[in-house]
């Protein structure tokens, strides 16, 4: 995307702040008029005060000296107090604005984007925007503003030493052209590579019981190394040259400086410059110079920043492959009813997953789904919860398509317990009031002593017991009810438990089963199941096998004689039996 576009894309975020973003730019123009004002007090120094004698008037200079310096470091004290306001609050913007959308797409519409990436985006490349769209254009600013009033006092004091003074910025102009675009692309190398580091370290770090049970701790600190090593070069190759800039402009600045110095030291002999004058304008040029070095380097201050302005412009324009339609309905006072007609459904890597299955639930019915792994249980309820769109055939939910739905009133009428118990870091509580932030805390007690919860938590010290990280001070199954817990106390209409039992003993297994048989016929329950219990419990069974349905009945009828369903559960029968 080209600069322009890419800080057209930003402003919103400077607008938003224009007031106190206006205040700091006046500041900005106000501090290199007052220096001027504190240099020409220098030649009234030199030429009114010592050259002339009159050294009784050097109190009164140092007062109004003093009054001078003290009203420029108050505004620059305002205008870098301002500009740290601004600066965090763009910031703050930015990140959450991304944070945001991240957090709004469907899963699978990152596609190549890591999490290690993401969390690269979100922290470094914000900043990176930010000083695209407001830290570098206030210096520069600042800069051009200083160059302008310095160079017009400069003129002031004499035309001709200033041209002299002035004829090494075409040579700074043209070295900083020739390295910019360099800057900017060792800068991106050097973005893409850091995040690779960190995805693998967030992958790794996620995985250390397996890394430690293969003994691949070398191995893996070995491929950490080589990415981090990885970044160090494209660092260094940035650093170097910016750092080349920067010597070839200083070096023609100080060439600048001593052609000054020279052709100001026959100016005096010749009486066209006053001692006080020479020395105000060497002072003026030392100041005219540092913007003008800073000015230079303007351009890949904006290269640099641009790089990480794409990453974040790049993330936000990520499309999610699943979003509401403009016309999308509220769904309210859901009764349960769902409907799975024709369903076709493939992965975005082109993967089929279900082929034309259909099926109803009634209100108050519960359905175990089983079927051996890849039949395509996990993407019906992927579908249902509209994680994702069918490719074919629609997906009802009290006779509306849910692509017609809005997807929070969707999602607030299904409760799902996932696999993979999702356990977040906090209390045990906190945990259980995630999907109803709301509820009193009757309601929560209830909800934990029916997941059977309230039988570790208060061994442990109650429902505000931490539970770490990712739930990494509790055991599996001890995740799974609470997770359990938490869709229960959301009162949704339709539950969905995708092996919400699997890591639980028998005995609360069984406790957690008389909890669900209680909400037999007040909500949909739809249960994709792997183990018997969880069959024998529900009104209807339905079994899928390469992505169709095979067969569906009672599960009585189902287990009682010839059939798939009977081949997927036969060893568990025969424990029940032996049992």
């Amino acid at each position: 995307m080209p600069l322009s576009d890419l800080i057209r894309r930003f402003c919103p975020y400077v607008l938003a702040i224009k007031q106190r973003a206006l205040l700091n730019f006046a500041l900005v123009l106000i501090s290199p008029l007052m220096a001027a004002v504190l240099l020409w007090s220098f030649k009234v120094l030199f030429d009114e005060i010592l050259v002339a004698g009159r050294l009784d008037l050097l109190s009164t200079f140092a007062a109004i000296y003093a009054v001078a310096a003290g009203a420029k470091i108050a505004v620059d004290y305002a205008a870098q107090s301002i500009e740290a306001s601004n600066i965090e609050t763009i910031v703050l913007a930015l990140r959450s604005d991304a944070y945001a959308h991240v957090m709004s797409l469907s899963p699978g519409s990152l596609n190549k984007i890591t999490s290690g990436d993401v969390l690269t985006r979100l922290q470094g490349d914000t900043i990176r925007a930010e000083t695209l769209i407001y830290t570098a254009p206030l210096l520069a600013f600042s800069d051009a503003a200083a160059v302008v009033i310095y160079f017009c006092f400069l003129t002031y004091l004499n035309w001709q030493l200033t041209l002299c003074a002035l004829a090494a910025l075409p040579v700074v102009v043209w070295i900083v052209n020739r390295i910019s675009p360099l800057v900017r692309k060792a800068s991106q190398l050097s973005r893409r590579a850091d995040s690779h580091w960190m995805s693998l370290a967030e992958e790794r770090l996620n995985a250390v019981p397996v890394v430690h049970a293969f003994s691949a701790e070398d191995r893996e600190v070995s491929s950490f190394l080589q990415r981090c090593a990885k970044v160090k070069r494209m660092e260094v190759a940035s650093l170097v040259l910016q750092a080349r800039q920067s010597a070839l402009v200083e070096l023609v600045v100080a060439t600048a400086g001593l052609v000054v110095v020279g052709f100001g030291a026959l100016l005096i002999r010749s009486g066209v410059m006053t001692i006080g004058e020479l020395v105000t304008f060497i002072g003026t040029v030392g100041s005219l110079y540092a913007p003008v070095r800073s000015l230079a380097k303007a351009a890949g201050r904006f290269q640099n920043s641009a790089a990480g302005a794409q990453r974040i412009a790049d993330l936000m324009a990520v499309p999610s492959l699943v979003a509401d339609k403009p016309n999308a309905k509220v769904l309210e006072k859901a009764r349960g009813a769902i409907a799975f007609r024709n369903v076709h459904f493939a992965y975005p890597n082109g993967q089929k997953v279900l082929h034309g299955v259909s099926f109803k639930i009634e209100p108050g019915e519960t359905v175990a789904l089983v079927g051996p792994s890849g039949s395509g249980k996990t993407s019906l309820a992927r579908l249902l919860l509209r994680q994702s769109d069918v490719n074919a055939g629609a997906v009802f939910v009290d006779g509306m398509d849910v692509r017609d739905i809005t997807r929070a009133s969707l999602r607030r009428t299904i409760a799902p317990v996932f696999q993979d118990a999702m356990i977040l870091n906090g209390t045990i509580e906190k945990n259980i009031r995630y999907g109803a932030p709301g509820a009193p805390p009757a309601e929560v007690a209830v909800a934990a002593r029916a997941a059977a919860v309230d039988s570790f938590a208060f061994s442990k010290g109650g429902l505000l017991t931490p539970v770490g990280p990712g739930g990494i001070k509790l055991s599996g199954g001890q995740r799974q009810r609470v997770a359990l817990a938490r869709a229960l106390l959301c009162k949704s209409p339709i539950l969905l438990l995708d092996e919400a039992t699997a890591g639980l003993d028998g005995e609360t297994e069984e406790l957690i089963q008389d909890a669900l048989e209680k909400l037999a016929g007040r909500r949909t329950i739809l249960v994709v199941a792997h183990r018997l219990s969880s069959v024998w419990r529900a009104d209807r069974v339905i079994v899928l096998e390469d992505g169709r349905i095979v067969e569906t009945g009672k599960p009585t009828e189902l287990l009682s004689k010839s059939s798939r369903c009977r081949e997927l559960f036969s060893a568990q029968l025969v424990e029940r039996v032996a049992a």
